[in-house]
C-alpha cells in the first residue's frame, strides 16, 4: 500500500540562490549534494491530500456486515 503521509517533494537544484531558497522554507527536511554544482532538497508536503481509499482487510469488513444482519 502507498502511504500518502510519507510521501515528500524533492527538487534537484544547480543555482545556489535556489537552494538558499529551499532551505529557508519551513517544509525543509535534508539536502544531498552531488558535486558541487547538483543539490537535492527533500520537502515534507505541507498539506496531506488524502485521495485514495485505505484498505482495512477482509475479515474487518466481513465483521461489518455480521454485526449489520
Amino acid at each position: 500500500m502507498q502511504s500518502k503521509r510519507k510521501e515528500m517533494k524533492m527538487e534537484l537544484v544547480s543555482c545556489d540562490r535556489r537552494l538558499q531558497k529551499l532551505i529557508n522554507k519551513c517544509t525543509f527536511k535534508h539536502c544531498t549534494n552531488y558535486n558541487e554544482n547538483l543539490n537535492a532538497v527533500t520537502l515534507e508536503n505541507k498539506i496531506i491530500k488524502f485521495d485514495k481509499p485505505i484498505y482495512i482487510g477482509k475479515y474487518t469488513f466481513l465483521n461489518y456486515i455480521f454485526i449489520i444482519y
